[in-house]
């Protein structure tokens, strides 16, 4: 049947651009394996953090032992389960799982990018911003006893099948989700408000189930799996502003840039609802970059349409943009990955950028001259007495 299958040069190429950040991925899950916590050495009772929540229900997860049953890690069960059957130790399947849930993320991302009538090499742009998201991947590359990877995964797969419209495969995905996270109400959040957007009521149908799915599936967990301590959503509150600057780095002000210029992806309330509900989990979680970072696919696509219009205004290739803002994005994901001890082959770049309010007021403010200076050139390029190339707005969008 192979010989029905033929690849033109074009259809490579796209192929090549897809895959160019799962090839990046991959090269940086091996250099980050060979300094990062593999293997956990520290007995289970030793450990701190939430890793030591996830390890116990993956090892024996129908005990009543506190660590199992602490909320709300105790109702996340589906990663936990899938570890537990793996024939593997539970370190090795939560790698495993955190590699491959990352790297179907980032397809996913890019399928939703394209959804978008973004380009492919602007979709693969969004692939690279996502691969080098330091509270993303680089923190769960070396923390990888985590859920986080595979609800990446099923949240930039649910906000593809709402933009691609495949409602079947939007509920489907949602009511896996729900097993996994309850970001899941995230993803049917955009699915209903994205089909209202689009009139799509077939769509809307198919959102509004699954958001009533996950609700369902919610409850029942809860209901199922008694936690061995009260949990209330109002005792963990933390500084949304701080978070912010420290998820999204040099992607905040690109995407801020969408309140202004076309096509100002900001006016779609579905892209809001994402942002807002993402941090909103502070209100429930200690770990604010790990919750706000959940906004990805949407601060991703306001970057990447923002590069493309600048890019217009320029007439310069979108990479040129680019390339200065992943290498910025590096720098911080490096230290999220855990590149800052002593003797680390990135320490000299890393070492001073600590986690703390006057690090990261430095980053911002680097950035935001950085954009000061794309600013500049715009305005010269528009006050000059050629007309410069109109930037193209995807269709879908409204431009004015």
């Amino acid at each position: 049947m192979f010989r029905y299958i033929r690849l033109d040069q074009k259809t490579l190429r796209r192929l090549a651009l897809y895959l160019a950040p799962i090839a990046l991925l991959f090269v940086l899950a091996l250099l980050v394996r060979g300094h990062g916590r593999i293997p956990y050495t520290a007995p289970i009772w030793v450990m701190n953090g939430v890793q030591a929540r996830y390890l116990a229900m993956a090892t024996h997860p129908f005990s009543m032992e506190a660590l199992v049953r602490e909320p709300p890690f105790c109702w996340r069960i589906l990663v936990p389960l899938i570890v537990h059957i793996m024939p593997v130790p539970a370190p090795t399947g939560f790698w495993f799982l955190t590699v491959l849930g990352l790297a179907v993320a980032t397809l996913a991302l890019e399928w939703f990018l394209r959804g978008l009538d973004l380009p492919p090499a602007a979709a693969s742009a969004g692939g690279f911003a996502f691969v080098l998201l330091g509270p993303a991947v680089g923190f769960t590359l070396w923390d990888y006893m985590l859920v986080d990877p595979v609800s990446f995964a099923l949240l930039a797969l649910a906000l593809g099948c709402a933009v691609h419209r495949r409602g079947p495969l939007l509920l489907a995905t949602l009511l896996i989700f729900a097993a996994m996270k309850e970001t899941a109400l995230v993803g049917a959040a955009f699915g209903i408000f994205w089909a209202f957007e689009k009139r799509d009521w077939q769509l809307l149908r198919w959102a509004v189930s699954g958001l009533l799915g996950v609700i369902g599936i919610i409850a029942v967990i809860r209901l199922a799996i008694p936690a061995s301590a009260p949990y209330s959503y109002l005792t963990e509150m933390q500084t949304i502003l701080s978070a912010t600057v420290d998820a999204w780095n040099v992607l905040l002000p690109l995407a801020i840039l969408q309140l202004i210029h076309r096509p100002r992806v900001w006016r779609s309330l579905a892209f809001v609802s994402v942002l807002i509900i993402a941090n909103a989990q502070l209100i429930i979680a200690a770990n604010t970059q790990r919750l706000v970072v959940y906004a990805f696919p949407v601060v991703i696509a306001a970057a990447v349409f923002e590069i493309e219009y600048l890019a217009g205004r320029l007439q310069v290739s979108r990479w040129l943009l680019w390339v200065p803002a992943l290498t910025l994005e590096f720098v911080w994901w490096a230290y999220r990955a855990g590149f800052h001890t002593a003797g680390d082959v990135f320490d000299a770049a890393t070492e001073h950028l600590a986690d703390t309010a006057t690090e990261q007021i430095l980053l911002v403010g680097v950035t935001v001259l950085t954009i000061l200076v794309i600013g500049v050139l715009i305005f010269e390029r528009a006050s000059a007495p050629s007309r410069p190339r109109r930037a193209s707005c995807p269709g879908g969008w409204r431009c004015g």
